[in-house]
């Protein structure tokens, strides 16, 4: 369970007291210039899904906050824009099966609430692999699920688990060509996720924002030019304003090493720009009923030896003819009667500090199309070309070395952070937004606060664990 929500309108020990300070105070920030100044007991930088989930939060723990949602952009129109949106509860590790768990928990709570309008289907996540013994992966799901792993030699037993929870590993390959006759015949092995699916990120995020009208929430859409502490307050400063809040939380995504710099406090993040694409699967390539599929295994992307030898004279694409890891994965998308499919390969390693220009790669779709094609034969019908229907797009992966979130308090007394959730912001974000307020406002915090928090790099023995998986989850 998450931090314990509390009733009526309690004030926490560093609640900012807002009826006895002067809402439209001016200070004298820039020469003669004096500036219009706004007043509020918590300003949160960003307004992704993740801050909007921190604010969302904070107005249920404490409904007599005053909020202060800030961001150049729309609401949800950078990072969170670009979602995968998928959710699934299965980590390498359980700290972040609980965390991810309650996530989902949270999650249902509004999808219940909103007439089912988040979550978009719950198929669950589909791992396949042509490896037929793959001990790690099934011993680490084993530790995982426990007695919620299930064995299965035969497509009937296995489609009969569909509503169940845990997982279930069929270890046959007529039975997984039987169940998903679309898929490579070499498969050996196969796992099902069963508590994933897919979500809306933009459905999420507005149904929050709708529900913090009747709260002291504000949004400013403005730059963030600096941030600084001075005595007890922050001094958040935009073009044509500042922002004094007793409080403040780093939620701003791509941009969270920048704004921590302005405070003294180093965050251990790097930004790493991933690609995908979305187009009309005009020839029926995956089947709509297939769940998000990730093919585990590495491999040669499929040229003719003319192309190989071509590509291998470029310094730019010769990587693409060696041997590419793992982890390509796709979906149908969209709801009924659309016929659109979504692919990704997380393979760019390249950290960035530049977030300004999308760096999209014109050789991306053709590399992430072949590469699919291994899993689902059928795709190679778009090696000529796709239809016109067909998008391109990325965003910046925010993201620890283990990839593990930074959620919580820092060194600095009164600054907090909720960032690098490179990939999984959308189906963190109600546990990330939970956590962060019960961090705000003083509430008792969950098992896992600590290991998603700064303070994990001390604790050598989990740092051990988490390196020993050899497994970011990354997609």
């Amino acid at each position: 369970a998450g931090c314990v929500r509390e009733t009526g309108s309690p004030k926490s020990n560093n609640e900012a007291t807002s009826s006895t300070r002067p809402s439209n105070l001016r200070l004298n920030t820039q020469g003669n210039t004096r500036m219009q100044s706004e007043r509020t007991d918590i300003a949160v930088i960003g307004a992704g899904n993740i801050g909007i989930a921190v604010a969302y939060y904070l107005t249920q723990l404490n409904p007599s906050l005053s909020i202060t949602l800030i961001d150049e952009r729309q609401p949800m129109s950078l990072t969170s824009a670009v979602s995968g949106e998928n959710y699934r509860n299965w980590w390498p590790h359980p700290i972040m099966k609980r965390f991810i768990d309650r996530s989902i928990d949270l999650m249902q709570e509004i999808d219940a609430a909103s007439d089912h309008s988040v979550i978009s289907t719950r198929s669950g996540y589909v791992l396949v692999t042509r490896d037929s013994s793959p001990d790690a992966l099934l011993d680490n799901l084993q530790s995982t699920f426990a007695n919620q792993l299930r064995f299965h030699n035969s497509a009937s037993s296995y489609q009969q688990q569909l509503h169940d929870d845990g997982a279930d590993a069929l270890n046959n390959s007529n039975a997984i060509q039987q169940c998903f006759p679309g898929f490579d015949p070499g498969l050996q092995t196969l796992v099902h996720i069963r508590r994933g699916g897919s979500i809306s990120a933009h459905t999420l995020g507005s149904v929050m924002l709708k529900r913090m009208r009747d709260y002291r929430v504000t949004v400013q859409q403005t730059t963030v030019n600096a941030v600084e502490s001075r005595g007890s307050d922050f001094l958040i400063h935009t073009p044509d304003s500042q922002v004094i809040a007793n409080q403040i939380v780093n939620a701003a995504g791509p941009s969270a090493r920048e704004v921590s710099s302005w405070l003294g406090v180093e965050l251990p993040v790097v930004n790493v720009y991933q690609q995908k694409i979305a187009f009309a699967d005009v020839h029926g390539a995956i089947d709509r009923s297939q769940p998000f599929t990730i093919d585990l295994d590495p491999q040669h992307i499929d040229w003719t030896e003319d192309e190989r030898a071509a590509l291998s004279e470029d310094s730019r694409t010769q990587r693409f003819t060696e041997q590419m890891p793992g982890a390509i994965h796709g979906r149908p998308d969209g709801g009924a009667g659309s016929n659109r499919i979504k692919l990704g390969w997380a393979y760019n390693n390249d950290a960035s500090v530049d977030t300004g220009t999308a760096p999209l790669q014109d050789h991306f779709p053709e590399i992430v199309v072949r590469g699919a094609a291994r899993l689902h034969p059928a795709l190679k019908q778009y090696y000529d070309g796709f239809p016109r229907d067909f998008s391109h797009y990325g965003g910046y992966y925010t993201m620890t070395e283990e990839n593990w979130p930074l959620i919580g308090a820092t060194s600095a007394p009164g600054y907090f952070i909720a960032t690098a959730m490179s990939g999984f912001g959308s189906m963190a974000a109600c546990a990330a937004g939970e956590l962060a307020a019960c961090y705000l406002t003083g509430g008792p915090l969950p098992d896992y606060a600590e290991a998603l928090s700064l303070q994990r790099s001390d604790n050598q023995a989990l740092m051990r664990e988490i390196q020993e998986l050899d497994s970011k989850g990354i997609l």
